[in-house]
């Protein structure tokens, strides 16, 4: 896996690992690892691995994964709110990371995967840009945006490689 931070507890949620959500989880509500607030809001979905037509993958299967990442993506901002609007507090959530203003602040859907060919994150990044519009027209988005691990450690999410 790839190791991400390092991170100011107050700037991150980890949605994903949180005990008071088991039951929402259990539903079938599916979310991104993380949400991370720095100049904008970060919604983080790391994978190890994605299809990929170059690899003699199929359209479907590529198009299937895009489909249940946009899914994560949309259950974590529906979580998100109702969280922001008190819906679903829990003892774990982590109140001062709800106590901003987040009206202002620009939402990005960021998948991270780990080992994904420099030459094919633009045609990923294309496929979820269209398939996400909706989402991103509700949100006001101006895009998503597909990282492997190199871009994930350009953008300060994924540790720097430390040499020994």
């Amino acid at each position: 896996g790839m190791n991400f931070g390092p991170f100011n507890k107050n700037e991150i949620f980890y949605i994903e690992k949180e005990p008071g959500y088991n039951k929402i989880f259990s539903d079938g509500v599916k979310t991104v690892e993380f949400i991370l607030n720095r100049k904008r809001l970060f919604f983080i979905e790391a994978k190890s691995t994605s299809p990929n037509v170059e690899n003699n993958d199929s359209q479907q299967s590529v198009e299937q994964y895009v489909d249940e990442r946009i899914q994560k993506f949309n259950d974590s901002l529906q979580l998100f709110s109702s969280v922001c609007i008190g819906k679903n507090h829990t003892t774990d959530t982590p109140v001062q990371f709800f106590e901003n203003d987040y009206s202002k602040k620009e939402f990005v859907l960021v998948l991270v995967v780990k080992d994904y060919y420099e030459d094919s994150i633009v045609e990923l990044n294309t496929l979820f840009d269209k398939k996400a519009k909706a989402l991103r027209k509700i949100w006001h988005m101006s895009n998503v945006v597909v990282l492997n691990e190199d871009r994930a450690r350009k953008w300060r999410l994924v540790e720097p490689v430390r040499l020994i």
